[in-house]
């Protein structure tokens, strides 16, 4: 289905997370020239200071839950504040927040995938990247995002197979994400799946419908006419 094709490549283009993960080049900086909270894992866990050191034990103990002690909610807004910060295209804040994330909690694999994606927009290696959207997804912790991002990265790299499982992985956790069943569908049909693909595009747009949130939207034309091809129109 040519219009599958289509649309994969329009939803790409349309997102600005997504955009990120397309970039041929970016804003090239030398790692060297950067303070290490701007560095994913604060350079690698390069060695600290006593002074930096101490300064980590304060943050830490600082973000402590008063109720129970635990680290989770602060992990979850430094991990929001991070996804914040990339949208307004504030690279550097970003990495803070991811790093923070990352500090809080290394199990938590959003925190590798956050800065994955702020080193490709960058312009940073895309081994690099790969290395941590291994650490993401090698995490005890996953998320939608986790899955989705790094699937993203792959059909990229034109490992549509990978980036398939990926992507499933990422709908076991959120059924409902129409937007991604698109991309799926697309995958689908560059693997020559075409039946497949079709009723993906269905479900698809069965979850537009649902959510209702396209409507009004100027965007919203290709999706519209994705939909009525395959017998499901938008409402």
């Amino acid at each position: 289905m040519q219009g599958v094709v289509i649309w994969r490549e329009w939803l790409l283009a349309a997102s600005g997370l997504c955009l990120a993960l397309l970039l041929v080049a970016g804003i090239t900086e030398a790692r060297a020239e950067r303070p290490l909270n701007e560095q994913p894992m604060y350079g690698y866990d390069a060695p600290k200071t006593n002074a930096q050191l101490a300064a980590d034990a304060e943050f830490m103990e600082k973000a402590r839950d008063s109720s129970d002690g635990s680290l989770e909610a602060s992990t979850l807004k430094a991990i929001a504040l991070g996804w914040t910060y990339f949208g307004r295209g504030d690279l550097a804040t970003s990495m803070k927040r991811f790093n923070q994330a990352y500090l809080l909690d290394p199990a938590h694999g959003e925190a590798y995938a956050g800065m994955a994606v702020v080193v490709l927009q960058r312009g940073g290696s895309t081994d690099e990247a790969y290395g941590l959207f291994q650490r993401a997804i090698s995490s005890p912790i996953l998320t939608y995002t986790v899955h989705r991002n790094y699937g993203l990265f792959l059909m990229r790299q034109n490992r549509y197979l990978d980036a398939l499982a990926q992507f499933d992985a990422a709908l076991e956790l959120d059924p409902e994400i129409y937007g991604l069943r698109f991309m799926r569908a697309g995958l689908l049909d560059e693997l020559g799946r075409a039946d497949e693909s079709r009723q993906e595009i269905q479900r698809a747009c069965e979850g537009a419908n649902r959510s209702g949130n396209y409507v009004g939207r100027p965007e919203t034309d290709m999706p519209r006419a994705t939909c009525a091809e395959v017998g499901v129109p938008l409402d």
